[in-house]
């Protein structure tokens, strides 16, 4: 079951999906100082601790909205861009 945008947050919140998009780039980097710092303002900005720490898993977690998950995705396919043999 995916939850909907509105059933996520009343507005989309670029602030949040910009933190989550640093989140998962610092992740995949395994940056601690980083992934520290992000979950922080995540935290910080009222998000839930349900989301913080499911960015890792975006894709089977309920809990994003369909524009959060294309940013993570894209977040991903730039930061994984050198581990391809022809970027």
């Amino acid at each position: 079951m995916r939850f909907s945008s509105s059933q996520v947050a009343a507005q989309p919140n670029p602030e949040i999906t910009l933190y989550m998009v640093q989140l998962r780039a610092s992740q995949i980097n395994g940056c601690s100082v980083c992934v520290d710092i992000h979950s922080r303002e995540l935290e910080h900005a009222g998000e839930s601790s349900e989301r913080i720490h499911t960015v890792a898993a975006w894709r089977e977690a309920p809990y994003f909205s369909d524009d959060e998950r294309a940013a993570l995705a894209l977040a991903e396919a730039l930061t994984r861009i050198a581990d391809r043999s022809d970027p």
